[in-house]
């Protein structure tokens, strides 16, 4: 039985890492990661031929996985394809996969394919039908890592609730385009591949110039429903702020007040860092 605590990641990756194996795998995790769907990967892997007993943990995999097509459900989760991708060194035949339109967080596939290049990858990501062959790891000696964008929010925040310059030493990369937007207060922030910044992102709008958020409705299947629970996250300190469908109205102008309980996090480390800021 592996335990993949509340890691989406781990269980994804370790469910098609499982599928190139015959003995049967048990994965589980906690309470928020129980609640997460994983139907996207699990159905995929079932067409190829593998026994996986639900599409939440607890769950068991039963492979050997076998060589054919399926379709790839990418409109929640870059992860399964950089799932099966990662695993394919186990695999025994190509896989052919038609990616689904309206795929979310693509920079995350992107960079899963450039390290497995590294690592002796023949597999390139173009277009929508991909075909992975298995492939011999063979891992350079160094390898770098990419900065973590996804929490340069938090130091935009920081700066912004106490007027301050914040140094980010070391960063060699140009911003993402919703970053971009972000740092110039762009009113409308699209979301799709950056899901990850919509806690830290909503904050920064409540006290600046306001602004709606969209192309996150992705962000629902997190460690918690990151777009219910930042409105509910605000609204503890006084900001108000309404969900859309897939995304967040954020009026601006606000001023976070003194939550009056406990800040309730639900497990998820995003909702709170951004907590964590504005109690600072």
């Amino acid at each position: 039985v592996l335990d993949c605590g509340n890691s989406g990641t781990a269980v994804r990756f370790l469910t098609a890492i499982a599928a190139g194996i015959e003995p049967e795998v048990i994965l589980d995790g906690d309470t928020s990661l129980r609640r997460r769907d994983l139907s996207a990967l699990n159905s995929a892997l079932r067409e190829l031929g593998c026994e996986i007993s639900s599409d939440a943990v607890p769950l068991s995999v039963k492979g050997s996985i076998g060589t054919g097509g399926t379709h790839l459900d990418m409109r929640s989760s870059s992860q399964p394809l950089s799932a099966l991708l990662l695993a394919s060194p186990g695999y025994s035949g190509p896989l052919h996969l038609g990616l689904s339109e309206g795929s979310v967080s693509r920079g995350y596939s992107r960079l899963s394919f450039e390290l497995a290049e590294l690592c002796g990858s023949p597999n390139r990501l173009d277009g929508d039908i991909l075909v992975i062959e298995p492939w011999r790891v063979s891992a350079p000696a160094t390898v770098g890592i990419p900065d973590e964008t996804s929490l340069l929010p938090m130091a935009m925040l920081m700066s912004e609730l106490h007027c301050v310059e914040v140094e980010v030493r070391g960063w060699d990369n140009e911003l993402t385009p919703a970053l971009m937007a972000l740092s110039e207060q762009a009113s409308e922030l699209d979301l799709r591949d950056e899901s990850d910044v919509i806690t830290p992102a909503a904050a920064l709008l409540a006290l600046v110039r306001g602004g709606r958020i969209t192309g996150a409705a992705h962000s629902r299947g997190k460690e918690s429903d990151r777009i219910l629970r930042t409105v509910e996250m605000l609204a503890a300190f006084g900001m108000a702020s309404n969900a859309t469908d897939d995304g967040i109205e954020i009026p601006g102008g606000q001023v976070p007040a003194r939550p009056e309980s406990p800040v309730e996090t639900h497990g998820d480390h995003r909702i709170a860092m951004t907590a964590m800021v504005l109690a600072s």
